[in-house]
């Protein structure tokens, strides 16, 4: 894989999109030469500390459903070798991801599928919990529909609304999630239709030929999406580096869906920022985002000190960090990663304990006069910027820019009262806002004990 980086590297691309295991340090060396990488967070979602590809130098990508329907045929086996075919009519539809290659699948009821202590009524009718898995696992099920005019209607991650993060998406990871928000965007990853090898034969059912188009879900086809509009980025802002497209994405990312409802869980919670990072991928806002967080490859070298690498091994990762003669700062600690200049904030917050970190934006719009007022919102159904257990404060309140590349600082405390329980998670959003730009940031608070 890192000859692979290095081949990329040589031939001079802009964007290296990589749906693979974790990456960091070929990432890392095709970022300090000002190469962008997309990676997927990976599928083994949605438990927490599940995400891959984690460094803050790669744009990480979780996967999100699609407002699509796709009709199918159901072929049901029939007595004395008969085969009935049921064409699926509008407002019905059944569709089967992931299934094995065999295009026969066999079938089982809820009934015979039965959780020991479930109910066989509730087993009857599918309800929640009162499956096997073993029992229903690669089969189709069939659920009883009672009422007068009984019809089905067997959803799947497809028919979703848009922009719900699905169970295909990695969450958090464990050590980074007090410091850095670790998932940076998502975009549409269940059900993707898009162009296939011709010479597959694995996953293509006997007797028949490879398909030119295949259906495939996962972080494997949200990845390519995001890197195609880092492409369009570089393409409209060519000065732009890889942390100035990063914050471009992130900032501009939406938290609606396509109904104009607040993002949700596979679950129908609402996604929190350890869900969805910044928001679901913006490609036409992402060109002209007004304001950018920038870094540099030395911010990332801090980065790989304050996470608890010596000098020694920050050097080896590093040739930038090698012709710099770089040497970690000795007061490195954990609780500095919140402070790097980046487009998401997270930090760890005992009982009656007041945190700062300051942020630099830089505005990257046309010279003229740019005023942005700053508003904090908390998600979880909280009003608008006021809970009884923490407060979020910005200051300045207001950034006024006048020149294209003027760069501004601003602080954020985060406050908490003897209240904050341990563990406990609160998110909200950032957004500094004029007519005509919203730059956005969500940030996150972890309770604890010291």
């Amino acid at each position: 894989m890192l000859s692979a980086f290095d081949d990329a590297i040589g031939d001079g691309v802009h964007v290296i999109s990589v749906s693979r295991d974790p990456v960091a340090i070929g990432a890392f060396h095709a970022v300090e030469r000002g190469i962008t990488v997309v990676a997927g967070a990976g599928n083994t979602g949605p438990d927490p500390a599940s995400v891959f590809n984690d460094a803050p130098w790669i744009i990480t990508v979780g996967a999100s459903t699609i407002d699509r329907v796709f009709r199918a045929d159901v072929v049901l086996g029939g007595g004395g070798g008969v085969v009935k075919v049921k064409k699926l009519k509008q407002g019905e539809w059944l569709t089967f991801p992931d299934l094995d290659r065999s295009p026969i699948h066999p079938l089982t009821d809820g009934s015979t599928a039965k959780e020991g202590n479930a109910s066989y009524l509730a087993a009857s009718d599918c309800q929640q919990d009162s499956l096997k898995r073993e029992k229903t696992e690669g089969k189709i099920v069939i659920c009883e529909v009672k009422g007068k005019d009984p019809t089905i209607n067997l959803l799947t991650q497809a028919n979703e609304v848009q922009g719900k993060v699905t169970v295909v998406s990695s969450r958090e990871a464990v050590k980074l999630k007090s410091y850095l928000n670790i998932t940076d965007v998502i975009a549409p990853g269940v059900s993707i239709l898009a162009a296939w090898i011709g010479d597959d034969s694995e996953s293509t059912p006997k007797g028949r030929k490879p398909p030119s188009f295949n259906i495939i879900s996962g972080t494997s086809v949200s990845c390519p999406h995001v890197a195609g509009a880092v492409a369009a980025i570089k393409n409209a802002q060519p000065s732009f580096s890889p942390f100035a497209i990063k914050s471009a994405i992130m900032t501009t990312a939406f938290v609606t869906n396509n109904v104009g409802s607040l993002i949700t869980t596979d679950a129908g919670e609402e996604a929190t920022p350890y869900d969805l990072g910044a928001g679901e991928l913006n490609p036409t806002g992402s060109l002209n985002p007004g304001l950018v967080y920038e870094a540099t490859t030395t911010d990332h070298l801090l980065f790989l000190c304050y996470y608890g690498y010596d000098t020694a091994t920050v050097r080896l990762i590093s040739r930038v960090a090698r012709s710099l003669n770089f040497s970690c700062p000795l007061d490195s600690s954990p609780d500095l990663v919140s402070h790097l200049n980046y487009p998401s904030m997270a930090v760890r917050l005992a009982p009656n304990q007041t945190r700062t970190i300051g942020r630099v934006l830089t505005n990257v719009a046309s010279d003229g006069k740019w005023s942005y007022t700053a508003t904090v919102r908390f998600g979880g159904g909280s009003t608008e910027g006021l809970r009884s257990d923490v407060a979020v404060k910005v200051s300045p309140e207001r950034l006024c820019f006048t020149n294209k590349g003027e760069r501004h600082l601003f602080n954020v405390t985060f406050m908490s009262t003897g209240s904050v329980d341990v563990d406990r998670v609160v998110f909200g959003w950032i957004t500094w806002t004029n007519p005509r730009f919203k730059v956005r940031s969500p940030f996150v608070i972890l309770g604890s004990t010291a």
